[in-house]
């Protein structure tokens, strides 16, 4: 018997019923909450499908912004000079067509008889890489243009569908490009009008850097593929090789793709020298690899690091997942669009994290001293 009269077992369970008071049991969600989760659910799934439905639309914006982005620092230059951004953009327009046109003009003629020669020996070629068989015959195969002409006769309403395409998307970008950069500073302030005032600051440091790295990608790269369309022109020159010039810009354009563009560019090379025999297409094939590893580890690196500072991996990766998205302009579009978040991340996420380390430690340190005088004096 405890001191007020109770049993001992009374006393505990009425000290414990407090406890047990205390545990609820669990609750569901209430039919609100689910509805709106179904909600959130169905919202994602169209707002997916819209996003498909528009990829292409979607890619020619993205590409016209791109491309008005990398134009900004073009413009800022001539602005400095004292003219208007009006006059700026047009100047920087009329150069960029007559450097077209005059290239076109040079070398478009010459390609054209030599696109016609390669019809003519086709065949040619065709039935002399059948005659190896095994790799040659497969080769052969491929490139046979009495079945890709009858492909193309029989899908003829798709293929012409997807030309216009084609060509309806590169004029939409050169339209749309002219207007978004000439926009740009609107839209800028636009942008900015929504953010907080001690926001804008990092805000416009992030517009400013995409900016630089967008154009010294478009530059660089564009630098990079008209060193690859000399060198193999001389190159296909020097080694005797036939239609040099339509082989050189052949490489020069498929290298404007990062990583792959070069091993496309290269099969026609190596196919036509190999109607001279094995020993000319070893030659060309070494050449090409050669010249792909000057660069890779030479050129690109110099040019492209300072552009839009990013690894080899991430170079890698970037190409890969834009190219499974978009095919080939998602693989141009990956490295500015990587670019691009990796500004975003050393700005909002890295650097952040950096400087709360940093005012943690500042706190951190004095009473880590305190703490350690108070250790040592007795």
């Amino acid at each position: 018997m405890s001191e007020g009269g109770s049993p001992p077992g009374e006393a505990s369970s009425q000290s414990s019923s407090p406890e047990r008071a205390d545990v609820s049991p669990p609750t569901w969600p209430t039919l609100g909450y689910w509805v709106r989760v179904a909600l959130a659910v169905v919202a994602i799934v169209i707002t997916v499908q819209v996003l498909v439905i528009l990829q292409g639309v979607l890619l020619v914006v993205l590409a016209s912004l791109v491309l008005a982005l990398g134009l900004q620092p073009a413009i800022a230059f001539f602005e400095s000079k004292g003219l208007s951004r009006g006059a700026a953009l047009a100047t920087i327009l009329i150069g960029v067509n007559v450097v077209l046109l005059v290239g076109a003009w040079v070398t478009v003629p010459m390609a054209i008889d030599q696109v016609d020669e390669i019809g003519e020996v086709l065949p040619e070629l065709q039935e002399e890489l059948r005659e190896l068989g095994g790799l040659g015959g497969v080769i052969a195969n491929r490139i046979d243009p009495s079945s890709f002409l009858r492909e193309a006769e029989e899908d003829v309403g798709e293929t012409l569908g997807a030309a216009i395409v084609a060509v309806f998307n590169v004029f939409t970008v050169a339209v749309l490009t002219p207007y978004f950069a000439h926009a740009l500073p609107r839209m800028r302030r636009w942008v900015l009008r929504l953010t907080h005032h001690e926001e804008r600051p990092d805000l416009l440091r992030l517009l400013n850097d995409a900016s630089e790295r967008i154009s010294g990608y478009i530059l660089g790269n564009l630098t990079v593929s008209v060193i690859a369309g000399v060198v193999s022109f001389l190159g296909f020159r020097l080694l005797g090789l036939e239609y040099a010039l339509v082989l050189a810009l052949w490489v020069a354009v498929t290298d404007l793709v990062p990583i792959v563009g070069a091993f496309v560019g290269a099969v026609p090379a190596v196919l036509l020298a190999a109607r001279h025999g094995l020993g000319l297409a070893v030659t060309v094939a070494g050449f090409l690899t050669l010249y792909q590893l000057f660069e890779n580890y030479l050129v690109s690196p110099r040019v492209m690091t300072r552009a839009i500072d990013l690894g080899p991996a991430s170079v890698i990766v970037a190409v890969m997942v834009g190219g499974t998205l978009a095919g080939i302009v998602g693989a141009l579009l990956a490295l500015p669009v990587a670019a691009m978040l990796k500004v975003a991340l050393d700005q909002y996420v890295i650097s952040t994290r950096l400087e709360r380390l940093r005012s943690e430690s500042a706190v951190a340190g004095p009473r880590r001293r305190k703490r350690g005088a108070r250790r040592i004096l007795p």
